[in-house]
């Protein structure tokens, strides 16, 4: 483990497989960087990340090396969890699950209460449960240019809470490419947006071969509504696009569905 503490006292620090990633992110703030070193780091607990508050003009950065990183939940839990946090970079990092993936464990990624939040250019794969889950209240995060799949049992990417007791707003999923999701037994859908989400934007993402839908979103609340535009979506079990609420449908290509087009 390698650490540098700049005169702003903010912390850069790379991490190699092996050395206590509980320790190194209990306490991140305003530009710390951690960069993780090429290779596997085999956890045997979820990695929880809470209460990081970083600055617009100054994140939070987790990262990988010239060379990747994989983040391996080799007992099946959860590989990540980021909850009470704003102002979060995640960047071209891979999780996945265990060995007994297709049969147990837990998911990919959770956000969770957070805001400001960007996860771009990671590879979340071979998990059971949703590949990326965003959970609780959250705001202005920033979606793009992931790999999400496959996942045994789960969804590409689940966003709220299904009574609209929470939700999602302000917020973009862009140029992501969702595919692989559930099973015949455990029909999951590709992008599901839950009742109460609103004012997100779902735009120019590639969604193929899922076990239910390939795009879903709910009621807004009389929030406002959500877009969906620019997707490419094939191979659904289900319809390729369900809208249940106030939304903008435009310029999707959508064929080869189990269901309805859109």
């Amino acid at each position: 483990m390698f650490f540098v503490i700049s005169q702003a006292f903010a912390i850069s620090a790379t991490v190699s497989p092996g050395d206590d990633l509980g320790s190194v992110v209990s306490s991140l703030g305003p530009g710390d960087t951690i960069t993780f070193s090429g290779g596997t780091f085999e956890l045997t607990d979820t990695l929880r990340i809470s209460d990081a508050v970083g600055e617009a003009s100054n994140p939070i950065r987790l990262v990988a090396g010239n060379n990747g990183a994989v983040l391996k939940a080799i007992e099946g839990d959860t590989v990540l969890v980021l909850q009470n946090s704003q102002h979060v970079v995640i960047e071209n990092l891979i999780f996945e699950g265990g060995e007994l993936w297709e049969t147990e464990g837990g998911g990919g990624v959770v956000i969770q209460n957070s805001t400001d939040i960007t996860f771009q250019k990671n590879r979340v794969r071979k998990v059971r449960g949703d590949l990326l889950r965003l959970g609780g209240d959250t705001a202005n995060l920033l979606i793009a240019d992931n790999d999400l799949g496959p996942s045994s049992a789960g969804t590409g990417v689940y966003v709220g809470c299904g009574d609209a007791s929470c939700w999602m707003s302000d917020s973009e999923l862009t140029h992501n490419l969702v595919h692989d999701t559930g099973s015949p037994e455990q029909g999951r859908s590709g992008i599901y947006l839950e009742d109460g989400c609103q004012g997100n934007s779902i735009v120019e993402n590639t969604v193929y071969n899922t076990t239910s839908l390939g795009v879903r979103v709910e009621s807004t609340q009389l929030g406002d509504h959500n877009t969906i535009e620019g997707n490419a979506i094939w191979n659904t079990e289900s319809h390729g696009i369900e809208v249940l609420g106030e939304a903008v449908v435009r310029n999707n290509v959508v064929f080869e569905t189990g269901g309805n087009g859109i």
